[in-house]
């Protein structure tokens, strides 16, 4: 149902967001309660006590003194409203759950108000009256930059709510005041917020009012006043359920109310309990039995701090009133979102205020929800500070250099430059040898005074990016760098100090990884260690910035890092991959060595003294333990989430000291390389990348001569990441066994740093930074080697430009493409709107015509060719793509035949015929379209779209998936040879939606077309939204079957896997859930069973392969993550015995078909889009109920029903919300019929004589006879 405005107050609209009729609802829920299953306790709804009349007693209640909550959250908001204003950002919209009357709200409205910080404001509520009369007394027309909402639900219902896209444009802060969590049981408290949490992004956040109160007197007496409100509260919910429930249920003569603390639990009980016998609609309920209906749990600070760890949440700043027992919480998700994209991670010299974002939610996650409370004042290394330092040291620092730049006074309190500006950094072999350092206090400041300064701190570097004029000033653009920089940097320090301390606790947020899984993976993926010869090579190291007066072009830079110099290196040989745990376990037990890395554990405890080396990696100074040697089960590897067995770590690339690492080398009779080296192996490993399979070509011109990319020395700053083990794509180091025929790059290190042998020194033309010139030259003691990469735990400021295409079926790059420079990119629509309007003017539709029929000639010569090319790119099986190319030449043809009819002279449409006028409709081109299409159908989705527009006599733009770049190639040569004048079809590779963006954006783009997922039109629609511009969008589907007890059923199961699993299930219009009437269900599930039995799953490049893999390793674990899910909530997994499901080929992304019986529509595999080879099949009554699942999804593209009675058949899909409807078929868009999507599958047409309407606009001419 679609939210419905129910009602204007003012000017304020109240929208119905409950899809149900509640009160039929809270009939259910009565008796549910009333009459649970055996052995839960009866209990009554809580919900019952808030009707119109419940909520009136509730506010009188507020306004007792003995009922301190409220009392309490005004104290607090009168003192603190300033503080939190200042964290919500502008244009937020503010959420709140169960409104009440305002009055407590208000305060942070006002704040709003008065700071001109415009806002909007969701009162949720579940009585229509209540919102009514709440808005009517605020006066919202009070307020100019305040906007006023009324949401009339549940708190159920406003989670669907933020769940659309279309609320979900604007930052958002969700509110619960007045202690309403109290309401929940600690596990229940723990849920709802999580509902809530997973749906917010970093920069958003939730404000908690939550009661600590746990005097007994106090809290007994707040729910017992002496004026007797809260017992007429309590009285009105019986009689409450009487008007729902329609009759005198609950006679109030017969029922007493009692109330107690329980001082064990602490939390305040209320029960209906009866003083007879009573029998309720043949429910018994014995005299005395108590009934809870509502419970009030208080919160210390150890629970608190359990809940928002449940609920996947980082407590930020925690405002109390003076008493300390009542608190409202400003909490963020624990929503990392780091991108590997260089045009996001270091789009500006300045990083963004998302890089910052991103960057506070990772160190908010490792400060604050890894280590106990107890444990700040401890030192895991206890050569540095105590961990309570890093606190306040890295808001100091950045503070510091704020405060340089804008020569301003430093946030207070200004003494903390005194103990927080530099931390400790002993030699580790004479720790009397130390740096300078800020003084060691005698006692720390308090956790929350640091907090509060981290917040106020990290409030001002906010409120500089939000007015955007650091990007004009070099001073302060560097400082925020500086800062930022220096931040990640000690991000990755803090948590290699977690890594020693056995307290430590996971992070919020994140799961722990299946080791054993991913242990079992790698030795199925395991290759040699294979040896690379490393030609000589000129490179260029570090960074160019001739002028350090004005801001860089391209990044800031360290000391270290300047000046740019040029450097040959000699011709060498260097091995694929890092040393592995496994391998490093071997070399111990060989040669005796008692030693080994404090990256391990060894498991028995006993104790073991220190061994000497230069570092640790990933930082200055480390050391190793020593015992005798034992076997690979004594040992343990460190990570957040515990010790890691050794034997299941074994194929990690090693974490050791340099003195360790060399030492093996040693033995190897092999070296570390040197810092150069290491340069130098990058270098080329990127060079591989590009000459294996290079032959590129931008706009038809073939850019790498011979295949391969030239040994240029022009280097980018930045790096695409994408793939690489770094910024907490995992929380740990991953396998590089399977890698041993790659050489690694930069980055792709397994999640390490990587070790060099050359000692850090000073550099021809090195020059201590001004604005921190001990950075570098304070190590410069031949004890510290310089270390390369990053590890796991490093955010990406490291990278490239190229983007890289993986084929899935051996996870090895195929094709690489080299994308347009943003110049390049702003060039290409010019070039078409001069190509379009010579074009369109200058041929005729006949001469459009032959265009293409030549060019599909061409292409239907190369069919062989393209199908290949398909296999490599995407993995579907050879025996299937020829059928592609050929089903999209065709299609090709038809639409070329049926143009004629719309878009030439029977295509126009004549008016009214009327004396001395001619009327008629015409269409023309629209001028540019971009077109957008993805890898799984590449050739069909993009001929749906180009051929119309071609015709049509547009330009085109061709955007092409990274995962199947040369299509676009093949397309735009077989055009060139067919003679389609130049820059009349143009494309252009790219891994970054901000160069699409651009595209979409600019005002020379007439027409978008956007073929792919539902987040990605629902982007590329955002970005179109300043302006005014036709948006086409094919996007998801989770598409229906239902097969009614008629069916043949050997017949049905053949047809409906091949719906469900042909190109392994990654198709839009693929079957995602099957509905089977509950008489044939248990054979249907026999035969497909039967059918499943002998699929083949192998190669692509084999014909008798049936199955391929999935596209990528990613859409394999979310496909297994909703397996997974789907059996934890009680489905079972019925894939039958079939020899090739557990025997895949090495190194692809396999996933084997799979059946899934008992599933239902709380699991994500019956929900959300699956794209993968999973049949999940549902049991239902009959075709009414078999037709309410089918339409209870967001999507709407196709459906199906599978019947002998067609006739019937076809009754029932005309019921069905789907674009798309079958009989006895699926999966097949005919070019004859119209394609197009309902609901969140998408907008506009393709195919058919409507699919040329996005490409034309209409002319109306009206033409009358000149006078004579």
């Amino acid at each position: 149902m679609s939210p419905t405005a129910l009602r204007n107050v003012g000017t304020v609209e109240i929208v119905n967001i409950h899809p149900n009729d509640m009160e039929f609802s809270l009939v259910d829920e009565i008796y549910k309660h009333l009459d649970p299953p055996a052995g839960t306790p009866r209990t009554f709804p809580t919900l019952l006590l808030y009707d119109a009349k419940g909520l009136k007693l509730f506010e009188d209640i507020t306004y007792l003194d003995e009922y301190y909550l409220t009392n309490a959250e005004i104290e607090i908001l009168t003192e603190h409203a300033k503080r939190i204003v200042a964290r919500i950002p502008e244009n937020a919209q503010l959420v709140e759950l169960g409104s009440g009357n305002l009055r407590k709200i208000e305060i942070l409205l006002r704040e709003c108000e008065r700071t001109e910080k415009k806002v909007d404001y969701y009162a949720l509520d579940l009585s229509l009256v209540e919102l009514q009369r709440t808005f009517s007394e605020i006066s919202p027309e009070s307020f100019i930059h305040v906007g006023f909402h009324g949401l009339h639900g549940t708190y159920d219902d406003a989670v669907d709510w933020l769940k659309r896209p279309e609320n979900r444009k604007r930052p958002t802060v969700v509110l619960s005041m007045g202690s309403s969590m109290g309401n929940f049981s600690p596990s229940g408290a723990a849920e709802f917020l999580g509902g809530f949490s997973k749906l917010l992004s970093p920069s958003d956040f939730m404000l908690i009012g939550l009661d600590a109160c746990k005097n007994p007197e106090k809290v007994f007496m707040a729910y017992n006043d002496t004026k007797g409100i809260t017992r007429q509260f309590y009285e009105n919910g019986l009689l409450h359920a009487n008007t729902v429930l329609g009759f005198e249920a609950f006679k109030p003569n017969e029922w007493e109310i009692l109330t107690e603390y329980d001082t064990r639990e602490g939390r305040h009980q209320a029960f209906y309990s009866p003083r007879v016998d009573v029998l309720i609609n043949g429910i018994k309920i014995p005299k005395g039995e108590k009934l809870i209906f509502e419970e009030a749990w208080k919160y210390g600070r150890n629970e608190r701090d359990d809940l928002w760890r449940s609920a996947n949440l980082i407590s930020q700043v925690e405002y109390g009133n003076l008493t300390d027992d009542y608190h409202l919480h400003l909490l963020s998700p624990a929503a990392l979102d780091v991108s590997m994209d260089p045009l996001k991670y270091a789009a500006q010299p300045i990083p963004s205020i998302e890089n910052f974002q991103s960057l506070w939610t990772a160190w908010d996650i490792a400060t604050k929800t890894m280590v106990p409370h107890e444990e700040l004042l401890s030192k895991p290394i206890k050569l540095r500070n105590a961990l309570i330092f890093y606190f306040g040291h890295i808001p100091t620092f950045l503070d510091i250099h704020l405060t340089r730049a804008l020569q301003e006074e430093p946030t207070e309190p200004s003494h903390y430059k005194l103990i927080f500006e530099r931390g400790i950094d002993p030699d580790v072999e004479d720790p009397q040898k130390c740096h300078s350092h800020s003084e060691i206090p005698d006692e720390w400041p308090p956790l929350d005074e640091i907090l509060d300064y981290q917040d106020r701190v990290r409030t001002r570097a906010r409120s500089i990016l939000q007015e955007g004029y650091a990007s004009e000033d070099r001073a302060l653009g560097e400082a925020l760098w500086i800062g930022y920089e220096h931040e990640a940097m000690h991000l990755e320090t803090f948590l290699y100090m977690l890594l020693q301390s056995d307290k430590t606790l996971p992070p919020t947020g994140v799961d722990r990884p299946n080791f054993e899984q991913i242990s079992r993976q790698a030795k199925r993926d395991e290759k040699p260690n294979k040896w690379f010869s490393i030609p000589q090579q000129t490179i260029e190291i570090g960074l160019d910035e001739p002028n350090e007066e004005v801001m860089p072009s391209k990044s800031f830079g360290w000391d270290n890092e300047k000046p740019q110099r040029k450097v040959t290196v000699h011709a060498f040989e260097a091995q694929a991959r890092p040393i592995t745990n496994g391998e490093y376990a071997k070399y111990l037990q060989v040669k005796g060595i008692q030693t080994y890395p404090e990256s391990w554990v060894f498991r028995p405890g006993q104790d073991k003294p220190i061994s000497k080396g230069i570092g640790s990696s990933g930082a200055h100074a480390g050391s190793s333990s020593s015992t005798a040697a034992s076997s690979l089960e004594d040992f343990a590897v460190r990570t957040v989430f515990g010790p890691v067995a050794l034997e299941v770590a074994k194929d990690w690339p090693l974490v050791a000291s340099y003195d360790e690492v060399a030492s093996y080398a040693k033995c190897m009779q092999c070296r570390i390389p040197t810092f150069e080296e290491t340069r130098s192996i990058y270098y080329y490993s990127d060079q591989l990348k590009s000459r294996r399979f290079a032959d590129c070509h931008r706009n038809g011109v073939n850019e790498f001569a011979n295949g391969s990319k030239p040994n240029s020395t022009d280097q980018t700053v930045f790096r695409d990441l994408t793939g690489c083990n770094v910024g907490f794509s995992n929380w740990h180091p991953v396998p590089v066994t399977p890698n041993g025929d790659q050489l690694a790059g930069q980055g792709e290190m397994g999640g390490i740093w990587e070790w060099t042998s050359t000692p850090l020194a000073p550099h021809d033309g090195f020059k201590p930074m001004d604005i921190y010139p001990g950075y570098t030259s304070d190590f410069f003691d031949g004890k510290h080697n310089i270390v390369l990469g990053g590890s796991w735990a490093t955010l990406p400021r490291i990278a490239g430009r190229t983007s890289l295409t993986i084929s899935p079926a051996t996870n090895e790059p195929v094709v690489t493409r080299t994308g347009v420079s943003e110049e390049e990119l702003k060039q290409i629509p010019v070039n078409a709107q001069a190509a379009f309007r010579s074009f369109s003017q200058s041929t005729t539709l006949e001469q459009r015509q032959e265009i293409v029929e030549r060019a599909l000639d061409i292409l239907e010569k190369k069919k062989d060719e393209l199908a290949r090319e398909i296999t490599e790119q995407m993995g579907r099986p050879i025996a299937y793509t020829g059928v592609e190319v050929a089903t999209a030449i065709k299609r090709s043809r038809y639409l070329t035949r049926i143009s004629t009819s719309v878009l030439g002279e029977q295509g126009i449409v004549p008016g009214e015929e009327e004396k001395g006028f001619r009327r008629y409709i015409k269409r023309s081109p629209v001028g540019v379209a971009l077109i957008i299409f993805p890898w799984n159908y590449p050739y069909l989705t993009l001929v749906n779209s180009l051929i119309p527009a071609i015709l049509a006599g547009n330009a085109v733009i061709l955007k092409p998936s990274p995962q199947t770049p040369t299509i676009v190639e093949q397309f735009a040569s077989a055009f060139a040879a067919a003679g389609l004048p130049e820059n009349v079809l143009q494309f252009f590779h790219c891994g970054s939606f901000t160069f699409i963006e651009t595209l979409v954006r600019s005002p020379l783009v007439n027409h978008i077309c956007f073929t792919g997922s539902e987040a990605g039109g629902l982007a590329v629609q955002k970005a179109a939204s300043d302006r005014i511009v036709n948006v086409g969008l094919e996007l998801g589907g989770k598409d229906p079957a239902y097969v009614r007890d008629d069916v043949d059923l050997a017949w049905a199961a053949e047809e409906v896997v091949d719906g469900a699993i042909f190109n392994s299930g990654q198709s839009c219009c693929a079957i995602e859930r099957v509905y089977v009437h509950e008489k044939v269900h248990d054979g249907f599930i026999a035969e497909v069973k039967k059918v499943l039995s002998n699929y083949r799953v192998g190669k692509p490049s084999d014909p008798k392969t049936q199955i391929g893999p999935v596209v990528s390793t990613r859409a394999k674990e979310a496909i297994l993550a909703q397996i997974e899910d789907a059996v934890k909530k009680g489905a079972k997994n019925e894939t039958p015995a079939n020899e090739t499901f557990e025997n895949f080929p090495q190194h692809g992304n396999y996933v084997k078909p799979t059946l899934l019986t008992g599933v239902n529509h709380d699991m994500a595999v019956m929900k959300d889009e699956t794209f993968g080879p999973v049949i999940p099949v549902m049991k239902v009554s009959g075709d009414d109920e078999a037709v309410r699942l089918m339409n209870d999804s967001d999507f709407g593209l196709t459906a199906s029903v599978w019947s002998k009675d067609v006739t019937a058949a076809e009754k029932l899909v005309e019921r069905v919300e789907a674009g798309t409807v079958f009989v006895n078929r699926s999966d097949f868009p005919s070019p004859d019929l119209a394609w197009t999507g309902w609901k969140n599958s998408g907008r506009g047409i393709t195919l058919s004589r409507f699919g040329f309407e996005q490409f034309v606009k209409l002319k109306s001419h009206h033409i009358k006879d000149y006078p004579k």
